[in-house]
């Protein structure tokens, strides 16, 4: 008998080393107390339908020179514009993924392991009982998880008073 995996979903953890010395000036750039960035009912913070995310820019330099192996395996055309999301509590993020093709990011900004839950990936593949499992990765605060685009993740909820902060953004690449 000869067995083969035929597919599989390929992620990518980077730690970005330097976080802390950025960390402190990257989030006092976000307007976390401003109502008119929440948009979803389901999240303390969220500002992906505002354009004027002035962090978008710093959070990338930050970030950038962190992907050199990364820009080994792929040909990156356009880092898109991050954007942030706040957790609190019961806060999540329902099922989604950021389009067809590409990669998407996420890079944990503020984030406590002792009480946050990262991100689960839903497998776009049932077993052969039809059934549709997911994956979590784990994660620590300053790690950045990449991945297809297409792959279905949540933000569960924590249960926590202690915020948990994400920045998302997504690339063209091939």
């Amino acid at each position: 008998m000869i067995s083969q995996n035929l597919f599989e979903i390929v992620t990518h953890k980077i730690h970005i080393s330097d976080w802390q010395q950025h960390k402190n000036r990257i989030l006092s750039l976000v307007p976390f107390n401003s109502e008119e960035y929440i948009k979803d009912p389901s999240l303390s913070y969220g500002d992906y339908f505002n354009e004027s995310r002035s962090y978008s820019s710093e959070l990338l330099d930050v970030i950038k020179p962190h992907l050199t192996d990364l820009e080994k395996l792929y040909t990156i055309h356009d880092y898109g514009k991050p954007w942030c999301q706040g957790y609190l509590q019961s806060d999540w993020h329902s099922p989604h993924n950021h389009g067809s093709e590409g990669l998407s990011c996420i890079f944990y900004a503020h984030y406590d392991s002792k009480v946050h839950r990262p991100t689960e990936y839903i497998s776009p593949f049932p077993n052969i009982h039809g059934d549709i499992g997911s994956k979590i990765l784990e994660v620590e605060e300053g790690d950045l998880v990449v991945f297809p685009s297409f792959l279905l993740h949540v933000a569960p909820p924590s249960g926590s008073d202690k915020s948990r902060i994400i920045f998302a953004f997504n690339m063209r690449a091939e």
